[in-house]
């Protein structure tokens, strides 16, 4: 499958950041809300999904965005700038294993380098207030006890990947879960 997208943006709301002169330690900008003009998003996707056993099936996607702010009303010197926590490059692949009454899904997505400043000014990576550009891999694993109750096991980010959007993400967790439908 092929997507191609552009979306047009006005009246967008942005962060209009200056310089702080309060006498608070450690604060070095002010955040305002305002109105930033305008914005366009285009890109294309492009994913699969096919059989490649009775019992097993792969699927992935590719995703590429430009993103950028066409007009700004801020007073900021926006106009050009990349919105932020948009990703151009953006990719996902995955199994999906079904047998008897057991399923296993394993996925890994890979989310390029982003901005999380209006100006795209935050270019050191993997840091506290920085980017990253990262893989996750997750793991769910799931056994159909009866026609009403379903249990699953479930770990996120399974190989406890570093990985910042502006703040430490989190790194391996697990769920455990027990379902019932009737």
């Amino acid at each position: 499958k092929a997507a191609y997208y552009d979306t047009r943006l006005t009246e967008m709301i942005y962060r209009k950041l200056s310089p702080h002169t309060g006498g608070m330690v450690g604060i070095t900008t002010n955040a305002t809300m305002t109105n930033a003009g305008e914005a366009r998003v285009r890109g294309i996707e492009l994913s699969f999904e096919t059989a490649l056993t009775s019992w097993l099936r792969a699927m992935g996607s590719y995703t590429y965005t430009d993103s950028k702010i066409t007009r700004d009303e801020s007073g900021t010197d926006l106009q050009g700038k990349i919105l932020r926590y948009v990703p151009k490059n953006m990719a996902f692949l995955g199994l999906d294993a079904h047998w008897q009454d057991w399923r296993a899904q394993i996925n890994t997505t890979y989310t390029g380098l982003q901005y999380s400043n209006e100006d795209n000014s935050d270019v050191v990576k993997n840091v506290f207030g920085g980017v990253s550009k990262y893989w996750l891999t997750n793991l769910r694993v799931s056994y159909q006890i009866n026609k009403n109750f379903k249990a699953a096991v479930a770990i996120n980010n399974l190989f406890d990947k570093k990985y910042y959007e502006y703040y430490l993400m989190p790194g391996r967790n697990a769920a455990i879960e027990l379902s019932a439908s009737f």
